[in-house]
């Protein structure tokens, strides 16, 4: 018994219309700040910036793929989507392979311990995101916008 209502309270949760409301501003939220970050005009310019963008556009594709109300999603600038996130990830990510194992001897090694660092504070950067810290709050859709 005690399953079962666990079970219906978590349901009625994950039907409540705040939840919507909170992907909605979301997706909002995110193309606002991703627009606003497009003004800076920066781009990444080293292999760890490039490991950096490729694990920051993962995180976003993890988010995108966790939201149940897909609907909303479609509000969302096209660069914004699923697509487009894994597509930019594994972009990134080839770019700074390819520039470590052309540069460092150690290149497959060099390679794994950036590409950790990298998930690491990305990592960071999604649990602000999905947790809604207030002063990081979008900041994923910021730092994505200069990838």
């Amino acid at each position: 018994m005690r399953k079962l209502c666990l079970f219906t309270a978590t349901a009625l949760l994950v039907a409540s219309p705040v939840f919507a409301n909170e992907t909605r501003d979301a997706v909002a939220r995110a193309n606002a700040d991703y627009e606003e970050a497009l003004k800076i005009k920066t781009s990444p310019q080293t292999t760890g910036e490039y490991l950096s963008c490729s694990a920051l556009w993962g995180k976003w594709a993890l988010w995108l793929d966790s939201v149940s109300d897909k609907k909303e999603l479609e509000k969302l600038r096209p660069e914004l989507s699923a697509k487009i996130a894994k597509e930019r990830k594994n972009l990134w990510y080839d770019k700074a392979s390819e520039e470590i194992l052309i540069v460092d001897q150690y290149g497959p090694l060099e390679l794994q311990k950036r590409t950790q660092r990298a998930e690491k504070d990305a990592e960071k950067v999604y649990q602000n995101w999905i947790n809604l810290a207030s002063e990081e709050r979008f900041s994923l859709p910021n730092r994505i916008a200069t990838c």
